[in-house]
């Protein structure tokens, strides 16, 4: 898998990993393994919202593009996936106690 990084090239992902890991090991042993893991994390919640992005748009799934997306990770490495359309106001109840104000 190679992540491309702008226009200054593409490293591979595994370089990038072991960059993180030992970078963060460091400053502190063990840190490594778990910075691999959150960046992992970001990944994948990076691509979901680009795929809502580009479902959103008319040509795509528009409306009926799911906005509510629950994931469960069984120890067999099974993901159990819940995907759901629900209105912009049940969205920001279901979520009330956090604001997207604190992310902008």
């Amino acid at each position: 898998m190679v992540l491309t990084i702008g226009w200054k090239g593409t490293i591979s992902m595994r370089a990038t990993k072991d960059y993180i890991k030992g970078y963060w090991d460091a400053r502190r042993e063990g840190l490594g393994e778990k910075a691999v893991i959150e960046w992992l994390f970001h990944i994948a919640i990076d691509n979901l919202a680009t795929a809502f992005r580009m479902s959103s748009k008319s040509f795509s799934y528009g409306p009926k593009t799911y906005n509510r997306m629950e994931f469960g990770f069984g120890r067999s490495g099974y993901i159990h996936c819940e995907f759901d359309r629900v209105d912009e106001e049940d969205l920001h109840f279901i979520f009330e106690e956090e604001s997207e104000e604190d992310y902008w």
